[in-house]
């Protein structure tokens, strides 16, 4: 792998920004020399983890491209906030449509939301619609009701600070911002706002979303003994179940995640992402 090789990798992988001049140029002939663990990457999350098992291309563009906030993303940003009682003014610009009766093709209620849209990231926050913010809080109130909720209100639940750890066998730092946790912060909980819970319930192993991969690495870098997801259901009659995670799933999620996610992820930044060429596989459903 040659210098400029290097530079591309590094700059591809978020690395920081190498100082110009013969200091950047021995930093880069010591990237070379000892591989890329050595260097300061920025912390592996699980977003960017979960891209990266789907192919190092997919993380590539996950690090490189600019991330916005889609409706989706906006209305589960409101769900957390209304069930963990936040302050709503401080995260979000409420706007409301000047022809309620018509939808956002009309150009007055265009205008309403680009002009929220356009306050709210000013001030580093999300617009969302009065009607949206009025039905996500009849769907809190329902939320509040679900027994694991109650369960959780009754042990004290805390909202952890975000957390790096290095992870002692790849060297490789992890990152976690987990939702809620209690019981002495040995049980971790992730609220999930999600379109339906059947849907979640496949997407916990599936290939797109990979929630079980959230849930080994907030445990690696919290120390969770036990771990729940909480889904809440968006769309249709609204609903609530609990997905628990005991102590010996979470220990073999944990191996998997350093053995077959992290290993792999250290082992190509050795040697590499870009390979010569891609090979194409023909799918199962073609055989």
């Amino acid at each position: 792998m040659t210098i400029s090789d290097v530079k591309q990798l590094a700059i591809s992988q978020g690395l920081l920004t190498l100082p110009s001049g013969d200091q950047g140029k021995r930093e880069l002939k010591q990237l070379r020399q000892f591989g890329f663990h050595t260097y300061p990457l920025r912390p592996l999350s699980y977003s960017s983890l979960k891209e990266f098992r789907k192919s190092p291309l997919h993380y590539i563009e996950y690090v490189t491209q600019e991330r916005r906030s889609t409706a989706p993303m906006v209305e589960g940003k409101v769900f957390e906030a209304l069930l963990m009682g936040q302050r709503m003014e401080d995260l979000f610009v409420p706007f409301s449509r000047p022809e309620p009766e018509r939808d956002f093709r009309t150009k007055a209620n265009q205008q309403a939301r680009n002009e929220a849209r356009a306050a709210a990231q000013a001030s580093g926050r999300d617009a969302i619609e009065d009607q949206d913010l009025d039905r996500i809080q009849r769907i809190v109130d329902q939320a509040w009701r679900h027994p694991f909720m109650r369960h959780l209100r009754r042990y004290r639940y805390r909202q952890p600070d975000e957390k790096v750890i290095i992870e002692k066998r790849t060297r490789l730092k992890v990152l976690g911002k987990a939702d809620l946790c209690y019981q002495r912060s040995r049980i971790g909980v992730d609220i999930k706002f999600v379109h339906s819970i059947a849907e979640f319930e496949q997407h916990l192993f599936g290939r797109s979303y990979q929630y079980w991969l959230q849930a080994a690495v907030y445990s690696l870098v919290y120390g969770y003994r036990e771990f729940y997801f909480f889904a809440t259901q968006s769309q249709g009659h609204p609903f609530s179940q609990a997905f628990h995670l005991d102590c010996e799933t979470l220990a073999i999620l944990r191996e998997y995640l350093i053995d077959h996610v992290l290993m792999k992820f250290r082992h190509h930044l050795a040697r590499g992402f870009f390979k010569y060429a891609e090979q194409v596989k023909i799918p199962d459903w073609m055989r």
